[in-house]
C-alpha cells in the first residue's frame, strides 16, 4: 500500500511514467503507463519505494472505477 495514501492532496501534481522513458520510450503516452501523483508520492515512486506493480494496480483500479460498465 502507498505510504500515507489516506492523506490526499491536489497540489503539486505531476505525471509519472511507471516504466521510465529510458526503458520504454514507446510507452511514453500509454494510459497504462501513466499515473498522476503528488510530489511526495512521485518522489517515492522514482526511488522505487512504491513498486511499479503497485502503481499498475492503482491505474487498473482507477480505469475500472471510471468505466461506465463498472
Amino acid at each position: 500500500m502507498i505510504p500515507y495514501a489516506s492523506s490526499l492532496t491536489y497540489e503539486n501534481i505531476s505525471v509519472h511514467h511507471i516504466e521510465p522513458l529510458s526503458e520504454a520510450p514507446a510507452k511514453a503516452l500509454d494510459r497504462e503507463n501513466l499515473i498522476s501523483l503528488c510530489s511526495y508520492h512521485h518522489e517515492l515512486a522514482e526511488k522505487g519505494k512504491i513498486s511499479r506493480e503497485e502503481l499498475r494496480l492503482i491505474v487498473r483500479d482507477q480505469e475500472r472505477a471510471e468505466s461506465p460498465c463498472g
